[in-house]
């Protein structure tokens, strides 16, 4: 059974356990687990703050033959039509905090990490804060899916060598100016095929593996083999047309494995190619073309705006041991960040209603963005609080 050693959740232990026989839509992860149950309703409680009455799910089949090294999984973003409200919108639209944002890292160690519900956490990044707004939800205000994720409009990727020579990477329709999605519950950065064949071209002593998870690079051990790398650049339209450029040093794209059969050891790229997470959003507009999971996000402190709809990227600073500093997110705590770049996406393509590019750039942005009067009509920005 593939949950016989986890701890499983036992509601007859719950006085505030309601049970019900509704079955839950299954959900399908990027890397094809499945799971399917039924709905249930219970107090949920993190940090002592208490949200009675919330409808979650009781998973009571998986197709994943291994099992999970988590005992479940809680959704942060907007639910798609048909799903029940998560806890943190709950939180929200009941007015339980003052700032609708979260904070997440990931601490050096890579096992632990964490999230700040109403803020952000300042003793866990420096510098400002780069804005990338999201096509986070449907134009219309529905929630539809795939718009619920947090997503940025990624228009150039590159790789910068050691000289600081940068080579563009480039691709083709349907993966120009494709959507990338911020996933804290992915392990790797997903991107199109083609994309992370031509940024692992520039690697020396690089090969491709093919995996169930896609193709895959690595390199043999070797004590220098880092000091040879460059970055790994990924641009994407930030606040008001403009470009933010994040990049990845090998120290954060390349991890250090070993193989079990023969012990040893081995360098394996976290940048993932696979062109089956590729689906359509309009009929005009961009598929979403990659998934950012913890292999790139680790790098940052990552800030979910839900109440402008846009995800925001802090270098971190990953030392465990930090003090928290826990504030709202407002004026002094955010900013537009220093890491801007000059690169703009071809002037072609279903980008339109303007005749600048930084027109057509801000055009096809903020097409996507919500209503936020739909989504947060009780929420008040002024000072961070739980009441």
């Amino acid at each position: 059974m593939v949950c016989k050693n986890l701890p499983k959740f036992d509601g007859s232990k719950s006085s505030t356990y309601v049970p019900t026989t509704q079955q839950a839509p299954t959900v399908t992860y990027a890397d094809q687990t499945s799971v399917s149950g039924v709905y249930s309703v219970d107090t949920i409680t993190v940090s002592g703050l208490a949200m009675k009455g919330l409808t979650f799910m009781e998973i009571t089949s998986s197709n994943d033959a291994n099992g999970a090294a988590f005992d479940g999984i809680m959704g942060m973003c907007w639910p798609g039509d048909g799903y029940p409200t998560t806890y943190f919108q709950t939180l929200m639209t009941s007015g339980r905090f003052d700032t609708p944002a979260m904070g997440y890292y990931v601490n050096s160690d890579y096992d632990t990490g964490g999230v700040v519900m109403g803020g952000v956490d300042t003793a866990r990044f420096s510098g400002g804060i780069s804005w990338v707004p999201s096509f986070g939800y449907a134009a219309d205000g529905s929630g539809g899916a795939p718009y619920q994720f947090f997503m940025g409009l990624t228009v150039g990727m590159a790789y910068i060598g050691l000289d600081n020579t940068t080579t563009k990477v480039p691709w083709t329709a349907p993966a120009d100016n494709y959507l990338s999605v911020f996933d804290t519950g992915t392990s790797y950065a997903i991107v199109p095929a083609a994309v992370a064949s031509a940024l692992h071209s520039n690697l020396p002593g690089i090969y491709k593996v093919a995996s169930p998870s896609g193709d895959t690079y690595q390199a043999e051990y070797s004590s220098t083999l880092l000091s040879e790398y460059g970055s790994m650049q990924f641009s994407f339209v930030g606040q008001s047309g403009a470009v933010v450029n994040l990049k990845l040093d090998p120290e954060v794209y390349m991890h250090l494995f070993t193989d079990p059969q023969t012990s040893t050891n081995y360098y394996q790229s976290l940048i993932i190619g696979n062109d089956a997470i590729q689906q359509s959003t309009t009929a005009n507009g961009p598929v979403v073309g990659a998934i950012l999971g913890n292999a790139f996000l680790q790098k940052f402190y990552t800030v979910f705006d839900y109440g402008n709809n846009r995800t925001g990227f802090a270098i971190a600073s990953r030392d465990g041991s930090a003090t928290p500093v826990l504030t709202a997110l407002n004026a002094s705590t955010t900013g537009t960040g220093s890491a801007f770049g000059d690169y703009w996406p071809p002037n072609t393509g279903p980008m339109s209603g303007g005749t600048s590019q930084l027109d057509q750039i801000q055009a096809y942005v903020f097409m996507g963005l919500p209503s936020v009067a739909l989504l947060l009509t009780t929420v008040i920005s002024c000072v961070y609080s739980f009441k």
